[in-house]
C-alpha cells in the first residue's frame, strides 16, 4: 500500500515539479494583459472608483496599489506591474478564473520587489541542485515548508490539528480548524456569526457578492469511518465544481443519489444548497428527466447542453455550494489524507480505495484491478498509492 522505497528515493533525488498554487506569497508574477481584463470582468456595474475601493477592501492593500493593478501598467516603467502570488490568489476567487488559466499568461516570475524577474513556463522542474537560482529557491522553498515536514509527521504518524481517536476512529473536529486558521475573524469582518447546536456549526455571514446574508452548516464531528472515506474516495475520484463547491459527476445516477444521501444525512447539508446539473448532447426527453428526478430527489435539477460531449449518454454533475465545509473538511482532509489513511484501520483503507475504485476504477485481464489517477487526485500531496 505504501511505495516508501518510491518516495524515499524521490525526496533523496529533491526532484519537484510545481504549479502557480505551489508558490509561496513571497513571490511575483507579471500576466498578460488578456488575462487582467478577465480577471475585472466581475462587479462591471460598479464605477471605476467603486471597483478600486472593493479591490482595496477585499485585497487589503492600498488604493493607489489596486489602481496600478487594475490600470495593468506601472506608471513608473510602462510594464505589466508585478503582483504577488497571494493577492492573484484572491482575484482567482473573486473573479472565478483558475490558477490553470493564469498559468499559461504569465510573462515572468521574481521573488521578492528587488530580485531579478524570470521567465518560467509552468508546471515547472526544479532542484536543490539547479543552477537557476530562482529554481533552486522554488525547490528549497517547496522541500522545507511541504515535503520535508510532511515527510517528517508521515514517519511520526502525528495527526494534524484538528483530530482525535476515539474507538479505533479518527474523528475530525472543524471547529478547531476555524480557529487555526483564523476563520472567526474573517467571519466577523464579514458580519457574521458561528453558533453551535445538534452537533453542527452554523455559520451565517455577508457575501459580498450578492450583499446578503448566507448560513452554510459543517458537522461538529466527523467520523472517519467506513462510510466516510467510501464517500471520500467517490468524490477524490470523480470530482467536479470550482474553489467553493464540492461536487460529484457521473454517468450513473445510482451513484450520485448515494453521495447526494451521503450529503444529506451524514454531513446535515440542506437540499436547498444542492443542485444536480444533466449535462445532455441532443435534447430529447430532457425535461421529462428533469421533473423526475425533482420529483424523486426534492432538490434543484437543471438542464445543461454539452456541445463538446461525443456520446449521448447524460453526465449528472451533483453540486453542494458550501465554502467552508469545502474549505475545512473536504481540502484539508485532502491535504493529510495518506496520514490519516496510514493512522486508520485496515477496514477504513479498504473502504477509501472502494470508493476511489467504484469512481475511477477498472479491470483488465492483463492489468488485473487499476485506477486512473487522473487530474481529480492530488498527486503531490498524496505518498499514499
Amino acid at each position: 500500500m505504501l511505495c516508501v522505497e518510491k518516495t524515499i528515493k524521490s525526496l533523496n533525488k529533491k526532484e519537484i515539479i510545481l504549479r502557480l498554487e505551489d508558490f509561496k506569497e513571497s513571490y511575483y508574477v507579471q500576466i498578460e494583459k488578456i488575462v487582467k481584463c478577465k480577471l475585472f470582468k466581475f462587479k462591471d456595474d460598479l464605477s471605476v472608483n467603486k471597483k478600486i475601493e472593493f479591490l482595496s477592501s477585499k485585497l487589503k492593500i492600498g488604493k493607489i496599489s489596486a489602481y496600478l493593478i487594475m490600470k495593468g501598467f506601472n506608471f513608473q516603467t510602462n510594464k505589466e506591474p508585478f503582483i504577488r502570488i497571494s493577492i492573484l490568489k484572491e482575484l482567482c476567487k473573486i473573479s472565478n478564473i483558475s490558477l490553470k488559466e493564469i498559468e499559461k499568461s504569465i510573462i515572468a516570475i521574481k521573488l521578492g520587489k528587488g530580485s531579478r524577474p524570470q521567465k518560467l513556463n509552468l508546471p515547472i522542474y526544479c532542484s536543490l541542485k539547479s543552477k537557476n537560482p530562482l529554481k533552486r529557491r522554488l525547490a528549497e522553498d517547496y522541500y522545507e515548508n511541504k515535503i520535508k515536514m510532511k515527510f517528517d509527521n508521515f514517519l511520526k504518524l502525528q495527526l494534524p490539528i484538528g483530530f482525535v481517536r476515539e474507538n479505533n476512529y479518527l474523528i475530525l473536529r472543524p471547529d478547531e480548524i476555524l480557529k487555526s486558521q483564523n476563520y472567526v475573524n474573517t467571519i466577523k469582518r464579514r458580519k457574521g456569526t458561528i453558533n453551535y447546536g445538534n452537533n453542527r456549526i452554523i455559520l451565517r455571514y455577508l457575501n459580498t457578492n450578492t450583499s446578503s446574508f448566507v448560513k452554510k452548516i459543517i458537522p461538529k464531528e466527523i467520523v472517519i469511518n467506513e462510510k466516510f472515506t467510501k464517500e471520500f474516495g467517490k468524490w477524490m475520484g470523480d470530482r467536479c465544481g470550482g474553489l467553493r463547491t464540492i461536487g460529484l459527476s457521473s454517468k450513473d445516477l445510482a451513484f450520485i443519489e448515494e453521495f447526494l444521501d451521503f450529503l444529506v444525512n451524514d454531513l446535515k447539508q440542506p437540499k436547498k444548497q444542492i443542485a444536480i446539473y444533466i449535462q445532455y448532447l441532443n435534447y430529447i426527453n430532457q425535461e421529462s428527466l428533469q421533473k423526475l428526478l425533482e420529483d424523486k430527489l426534492n432538490i434543484k435539477v437543471k438542464l445543461e447542453k454539452n456541445i463538446n460531449m461525443k456520446k449521448q449518454t447524460d453526465i449528472f454533475n451533483l453540486r453542494l455550494f458550501n465554502a467552508p465545509l469545502k474549505y475545512f473538511v473536504f481540502d484539508y482532509l485532502e491535504e493529510w489524507w495518506d496520514i490519516i489513511l496510514l493512522s486508520s484501520t485496515q477496514n477504513v483503507r479498504e473502504a477509501y480505495y472502494a470508493g476511489l475504485f467504484e469512481a475511477d476504477g477498472s479491470y483488465n485481464e492483463k492489468r488485473g484491478f487499476s485506477v486512473s489517477f487522473a487530474s481529480h487526485i492530488n498527486k503531490t500531496n498524496n505518498l499514499i498509492i
